[in-house]
């Protein structure tokens, strides 16, 4: 990295002092005062002129500058976000598209603190949050402090809005059972933003958290969904808005697409098939929106568009050609009455008289949920019968959001309000965005999702929250506008819009939209029933096998990794249409054998697979991934090291829970349990529904989440995913914050063991005791290293 200038010239002290700061290197500016703040483009703004604040770090781009080489002894500083310039050659501080100096002179009793000064020094009176700086009087005081910045939104960024969106929204409810929303339409939305977490990762710790919450909303809502549940804590108004209904239809039915789970789909199909027979208007060809409200010859978007696509994923994961035709049919007349084919707007709603179809009265509002809908209806339409005019109408729909709904910037600039039905509509554009942008290799619209995804990123708290409106910085007390009009984020009735913004950042890759296609001709067979393809993985992660078939009726196919077990899974009838079908695998750096197979029926026709990488595995497995039983129980606690803990486990056999780990490779692993608890208490764990291994867990001295301690134990894992289930039968066990996984290398030599000549126990090649053989591959028996297959 090349070095300042400024460390090898001497002409003055105050330039002197400049050669801590590197040219290439980023820092946080932070006025002394207030080191828990530092600079921020407002709002996060890439607008020239933009105002520069202090605001709370929360360590995000916005507040990242890096220094460049002015010339004439003085230093830049260009920020990671923007790529504009710090300045205060005017009253305030901005930032600038063009690069201006700055003079730095160093505090000979504060290392690292400089004052700043271009025409004048800059100064902060009283640092307190939004505040800009101004130019003039006596300078304030500055800490540079160098970070590592953040030069792209990547997987980490995403992760951890994920990680903040849960910590702040997810209720824990008992018995293994969460909420987000407590009901409404939003909690069916916010299912599908955990969806597209885990479409887009293959993290099954995601797929636990969308299933508790589904399965609690089962519970209080039942099987049919077509009623009114009005509790304290919980509301449902499938009574009488058909697209309430058909938003959690959607839910179910990609659920299914995602997991193979027949129970989504039956749920999805039944229910679907009730509002179709209560809402149906056949004289138009379209749904009636609500039951109760409104003009019951009245029909919008909100209802065709969400129809629509839950009729192609029921389609998709039944081969009942039916479920098409019916989203063919309402696609057809939503085109005619509410859509604008020219320019691409999707009008909101009309009304009709039944008699003589005159329009009676129509709404051309358009708005992000309405084109989102359509425009994801378009591209399954499309990707089904191949007809032109869908990707056409597809195409409009997009560029006409993209154009109409976002400012300059290319950011979405309508619904910013922060509660109410407006604040989720955005995040349903960017789901179908994003499906545009995989389905047509689309890398622009990949980046405008992002782009949206990263703004929505640089305006949260530190606590890693963000609300609905992007553009705006969410405040450190959660607190949005002011007055009568203040609403507080906080609150669970704001969990629906912090979602959206997951959906942008979820909805596409975050690295080049690769896909790695091995045809079938490629694979090596068995008779009918098995094919095994060879993928070459770059790094060991989370990947997604797209099956890529055709079937005369429904199927099963098996899918097993290298020596790991097979996960069977469903296969629509496809008929001779090229279906697809999306799997989930996590594959170990280096070759990975793949094999499609069906012991008991010939595999359906297959014609390929797509292999894409979804991320890293994450070895760190947080409280509120895990599933809980019985009387565990999730607390929050700002010590905690992902905000819960578990507490509870125990004191029967019911009250446990259960990590889920997507091991890479099978072998041995080290487990670190983070705990804490007053007195010294035991607690198993048990891997894979295997023996019971209790442990002694020592007292922390408190039940402080602060005071936690690591235990570390020693586990053999499959190939796969892994249940690690934690629990004491017959007394309580500790707290537990958190669990991490790492791999126990094999030394290159055998590893000394203490054992008599007579021993017949087994010893894997770390040095771990067994009564007998765990898995395939080398052990110590005897005198002799056996190979076990």
């Amino acid at each position: 990295m090349k070095k300042s200038f400024f460390s090898l010239i001497l002409l003055a002290a105050s330039t002197a002092a400049m050669g801590a700061i590197e040219v290439g290197k980023s820092y946080r500016i932070a006025p002394v005062a207030d080191t828990s703040k530092s600079l921020m483009v407002s709002n996060a703004s890439t607008s020239a002129g933009a105002p520069v604040v202090v605001w709370t770090e929360t360590n995000v781009p916005a507040q990242q500058w890096t220094a460049e080489d002015a010339g004439d002894g003085k230093m830049a500083f260009r920020n990671v976000y923007t790529g504009m310039y710090l300045d205060a050659t005017s009253a305030s501080l901005t930032q600038v598209a063009n690069q201006t100096g700055w003079t730095l002179t160093a505090n000979a009793e504060q290392a690292g603190c400089y004052t700043l000064k271009q025409r004048l020094s800059l100064r902060l009176t009283n640092p307190t949050e939004g505040r800009q700086p101004i130019a003039g009087g006596t300078g304030t005081l500055w800490l540079l402090e160098e970070v590592q910045p953040q030069t792209t939104f990547d997987e980490t960024a995403r992760q951890r809005m994920l990680n903040g969106y849960l910590q702040q929204y997810m209720q824990d409810r008992g018995t293994g059972y969460r909420t987000f929303c407590a009901g409404g339409w939003g909690e069916a939305e916010t299912l599908e933003s955990i969806l597209d977490c885990y479409e887009a990762t293959g993290d099954s710790r995601v797929l636990d958290v969308f299933e508790s919450c589904y399965n609690y909303l089962k519970q209080q809502v039942g099987s049919s969904w077509n009623k009114l549940v009005y509790k304290d804590d919980y509301k449902w108004y499938g009574h009488d808005f058909n697209d309430d209904v058909m938003w959690l239809i959607i839910a179910a039915a990609r659920a299914h697409l995602l997991t193979g789970k027949t129970a989504y789909l039956a749920d999805a199909k039944n229910n679907f098939n009730t509002i179709w027979n209560r809402a149906y208007l056949g004289y138009i060809g379209m749904l009636r929106w609500a039951e109760n409200s409104g003009d019951r010859n009245g029909t919008n978007s909100c209802i065709n568009g969400p129809a629509e696509v839950a009729a192609c994923y029921i389609g998709m994961g039944t081969g009942d050609e039916s479920y098409f035709e019916k989203a063919r049919e309402l696609y057809q007349n939503q085109r005619q009455y509410l859509f604008e084919p020219s320019t691409g707007k999707v009008w909101d709603s009309v009304v009709l008289d039944p008699n003589t179809l005159a329009v009676k009265s129509r709404n051309n509002w358009v708005s992000t949920y309405n084109q989102g809908t359509m425009l994801g209806a378009a591209i399954l339409l499309y990707r089904h019968y191949g007809t032109e005019q869908y990707k056409q109408d597809a195409d409009k729909i997009i560029n006409r959001a993209r154009v109409d709904l976002c400012n300059n910037e290319g950011i979405i600039h309508v619904c910013q309000s922060a509660d109410g039905d407006f604040q989720g509509f955005k995040g349903i554009l960017m789901r179908y965005a994003g499906l545009y942008a995989r389905e047509f290799n689309n890398e622009d619209y990949q980046q405008w999702v992002l782009a949206n995804a990263a703004r929505a990123y640089n305006n949260m708290n530190s606590r890693s929250f963000g609300h609905s409106a992007w553009l705006t910085k969410a405040s450190e007390d959660f607190m949005f506008g002011s007055g009568n009009d203040a609403v507080d984020y906080s609150l669970q009735g704001c969990a629906f819009g912090g979602a959206a913004s997951l959906a942008a950042a979820f909805s596409v890759p975050v690295g080049k939209l690769q896909k790695t296609a091995i045809s079938s001709d490629d694979a090596q067979r068995e008779e009918n029933r098995s094919m095994a393809f060879t993928y070459q993985a770059e790094r060991a992660g989370h990947y997604m096998v797209k099956v890529y078939y055709r079937a005369d009726g429904k199927t099963n196919v098996s899918l097993t990794v290298n020596d790991g077990s097979a996960s069977s899974n469903s296969l629509a009838s496809t008929g001779s249409t090229l279906g697809q079908r999306m799997l989930f695998a996590t594959l170990k750096a280096g070759e990975n054998t793949l094999t499609l197979s069906n012991s008991s029926n010939k595999l359906p026709a297959i014609e390929k697979i797509e292999v894409t990488y979804l991320s890293d595995v994450f070895n760190q497995l947080e409280a509120e991934h895990a599933v809980t039983t019985g009387q565990v129980t999730l607390s929050q606690s700002d010590d905690a090291s992902g905000g819960m803990y578990a507490r509870n486990i125990g004191n029967g056999s019911s009250n446990t829970i259960t990590f889920k780990y997507d091991a890479a490779e099978a072998g041995d692993y080290y487990v670190d349990v983070t705990y804490f608890y007053s007195q010294n208490r035991q607690m198993y764990v048990r891997v894979n529904n295997g023996t019971k291994a209790s442990t002694t867990y020592e007292s922390t001295g408190s039940l402080d989440a602060a005071k936690a301690k690591v235990k570390r134990l020693q586990v053999t894992l499959k190939a796969g995913t892994n249940l690690l289930t934690f629990g004491n039968d017959n007394g309580g066990a500790p707290y537990i914050d958190k669990i991490q996984l790492t791999r126990v290398d094999d030394p290159a030599a055998i590893v000394p063991v203490v054992k008599s000549s007579q021993s017949q126990a087994w010893y894997s090649l770390t040095g771990v005791k067994y009564d007998a053989p765990v898995r395939p591959g080398l052990y110590i028996h005897g005198n002799k290293k056996v190979l076990v297959k």
